[in-house]
């Protein structure tokens, strides 16, 4: 759903879900509106990020939290991809450590798109946390390409086009 805030300040909304005729217990997602966005607004160059990636670390462990990662959302810098001339799908998720309760419904939702798309588009996981902090009780410190995209929560999915603008977010 698109929703237009009349004014900023903290907001909520309350989800009832419902499967197969049953209503499950509702859902209450509380957050703020800013005046201004503080993330990379859509047309804008997207920042060339430099991430972790696999050839960086010995486990992939050590850059996703999933229940069952997938490496090839882990071969490609953002910087790398936003310049190779083809779309790119970003998602800033933790789903070992997702405050928000979307993290992993989310990436589900772009897995599915990645079984479709993946010849076309390069699909790029980023864990927002430092994970040896997270996981070791110090908190949930952002990593550095969290700031380069303006991003202060999780999760957020980016669409960048061919010439490396964000389209989507």
């Amino acid at each position: 759903a698109e929703v237009n805030f009349d004014e900023p300040g903290d907001w909520g909304v309350r989800v009832i879900p419902s499967r197969a005729g049953a209503t499950l217990p509702p859902i209450q997602l509380l957050f703020t509106v800013q005046e201004k966005g503080a993330s990379v607004a859509i047309s804008e160059p997207a920042p060339r990020s430099r991430q972790l990636i696999l050839g960086d670390v010995s486990d992939m462990s050590e850059i996703d939290t999933a229940a069952e990662p997938d490496p090839e959302w882990h071969q490609m810098t953002i910087a790398d991809a936003v310049t190779s001339g083809k779309p790119v799908a970003i998602a800033f998720t933790t789903p070992g450590f997702c405050e928000s309760q979307m993290c992993a419904p989310m990436t589900q939702e772009l897995a599915m798109l990645y079984d479709r798309y993946k010849d076309r588009v390069i699909f790029i996981h980023v864990e927002p946390y430092f994970l040896d902090k997270a996981r070791s009780g110090e908190g949930l410190i952002p990593i550095p390409v969290m700031e380069e995209w303006g991003l202060q929560t999780e999760p957020w999915i980016f669409i960048v086009d061919a010439q490396g603008n964000v389209a989507a977010k």
